[in-house]
């Protein structure tokens, strides 16, 4: 690494931090005050609380590491500007492409974090943080009474008329009007009814239950009957009570989500937007990392906190531009949801394009 790239890392490193730190403490703030106004931490254990958000933290990350790419970027290339020190790079015959592009590196290595934070970290902290509000009845997301469920249940497909909390401490479910469907062998399908049965602790009880076995291209069926059928597959009530939430899945568990979506005939728009915002969202810091220091050297003359300002106006026309895109024009069914997703990466890019050409 030559000198000039030590020299521009140094000045991005102090910046990115204080950034990342203030910003995760802002999320953190919000969302234990939106807690707060829905007396949601209401004789709850202060432990729970701050282990909930501790949890959060890397949700809001996702959205943090851009930001602090696009300050620690702003900040620092403002004062080699307008300290002079971009003068003596250039008058050394130093390109202006060339002290960015350590700014570039910058923003790329980040964006590997966050794509490593978007696909693994907080889709694993978000799937405990929920467990753990349901557990401590912070969040009112499950009900007491859900009808026509249908789950994935080992080698069944399953159709559960109702389902029913027994009570609020136990994790029992009452089950009613039950039918599986499975398929042992290519030619059989075994379709089983049962008219009662309850869910506890992985275990699956269907009682009073009646198996139909027929095969294709024959017309009998052989039917048994079974007082109790049993099945060991532990599954938790929120994932009953609720269809996993867009942020509990990783990039490949979301687009694996999305084909069982049609294949039940269902519209996944909204998923797939959210799949391409988790493989676009990371390349925001390599985005930020060029548009961001371009701008602020065009106006670092105008004083010190020039970085800041032009940081802040690019961050807020950016997420103006994204909200925009993907929860206004994404929803538009003629709208193809990688473009909607990809389009302020896109334009953003372009800005940086024709700004860095003005530079030079």
């Amino acid at each position: 690494m030559k000198r000039i790239d030590r020299y521009i890392f140094k000045e991005m490193v102090p910046p990115f931090f204080m950034a990342v730190l203030i910003v995760i403490v802002m999320f953190q703030a919000n969302f234990y005050m939106a807690l707060g106004k829905n007396d949601l931490t209401r004789n709850v254990p202060i432990g729970a609380v701050l282990k909930i958000l501790f949890l959060e933290t890397p949700g809001f990350l996702i959205q943090t590491l851009p930001i602090a790419v696009s300050l620690a970027a702003s900040l620092a290339l403002s004062r080699i500007a307008r300290e002079s020190e971009l003068t003596a790079f250039r008058s050394a015959g130093v390109r202006i492409m060339r002290v960015l592009l350590p700014v570039a590196i910058f923003g790329a290595m980040i964006g590997g974090v966050d794509y490593y934070v978007t696909d693994s970290l907080a889709p694993a902290c978000a799937k405990a943080s929920m467990e753990l509000k349901t557990n401590v009845n912070i969040l009112a997301s499950v009900g007491q009474f859900i009808t026509n469920v249908q789950i994935k249940l080992g080698g069944y497909w399953v159709n559960i008329g109702s389902i029913t909390k027994e009570n609020s401490k136990d994790d029992k479910l009452l089950l009613k009007n039950i039918t599986l469907i499975e398929r042992p062998e290519p030619d059989q399908v075994n379709i089983i009814m049962a008219p009662d049965g309850y869910y506890r602790q992985g275990l699956w009880l269907f009682q009073n239950a009646t198996t139909f076995k027929s095969r294709f291209g024959t017309k009998s069926m052989e039917t048994l009957n079974s007082r109790y059928l049993k099945i060991n597959q532990k599954i938790t009530v929120r994932d009953l009570m609720m269809a996993p939430e867009p942020e509990t899945l990783g990039i490949q568990a979301t687009k694996l989500k999305i084909e069982e979506i049609k294949k039940l005939g269902q519209d996944p728009r909204l998923l797939q937007i959210s799949y391409h915002n988790k493989i676009s969202t990371p390349f925001m810091c390599l985005i930020f990392s060029l548009v961001s220091p371009i701008f602020s050297i065009k106006f670092a003359k105008q004083g010190g906190f020039i970085g800041v300002v032009i940081s802040m106006v690019v961050i807020m026309l950016y997420f103006n531009a994204w909200v925009i895109s993907t929860q206004i024009i994404g929803k538009d069914p003629h709208v193809n949801p990688a473009v909607a997703a990809w389009l302020p990466n896109i334009i953003f890019m372009i800005a940086g394009l024709l700004g860095l050409r003005s530079l030079e």
